[in-house]
């Protein structure tokens, strides 16, 4: 139960980060302590009430947001978890929308590359991504980059990785 919930506030945080460094030309803060340092911004429900009142009230709007994210499955809890989290970290920050995927199994690092090289093509605000094989996500990265689109690694790191 603490490993789910854990991981589900875990995954909450990465996108949380995520959709506010694509927010606004603002950069995402470093760390989770930056974070928690900065000041906080109001997200509030703009579907319910007058749109422009809300952004002249500070509030962002992330209906236009949209979120590729590439796990390492769906075998485990742990991923299981991590789907759910970012399910609810999404209806909570209102994304237009997220997309989860992941391979059969841990060991398919085809077929994540595949998942990888189709959401880079769809052009999202950003991708999530718990590389399998660090150095076989390397072109997809660049891709991305190429492209424009901010990648967060989760769960595993990406050694020389672009910026």
């Amino acid at each position: 139960m603490r490993i789910r919930l854990l991981s589900t506030v875990i995954c909450a945080a990465i996108v949380f980060t995520m959709v506010m460094g694509c927010s606004s030309g603002a950069s995402a803060p470093a760390t989770t302590a930056a974070a928690a340092a900065a000041p906080e911004t109001v997200v509030k429900d703009t579907t319910a009430g007058d749109t422009e009142a809300a952004k002249a009230d500070g509030a962002v709007d992330y209906s236009d947001v949209t979120v590729e994210i590439v796990a390492k499955g769906f075998q485990h809890d742990f991923w299981k978890a991590v789907k759910m989290g970012s399910e609810q970290a999404a209806e909570d920050l209102g994304l237009k929308s997220t997309n989860f995927v992941g391979p059969a199994s841990e060991s398919a690092v085809a077929e994540q590359i595949e998942q990888l090289n189709n959401a880079v093509n769809k052009a999202p605000s950003a991708i999530c991504l718990a590389a399998l094989d660090t150095q076989a996500s390397l072109d997809a990265i660049s891709n991305a980059q190429a492209a424009n689109i901010p990648i967060v690694g989760f769960d595993s790191g990406v050694p020389d990785a672009p910026a």
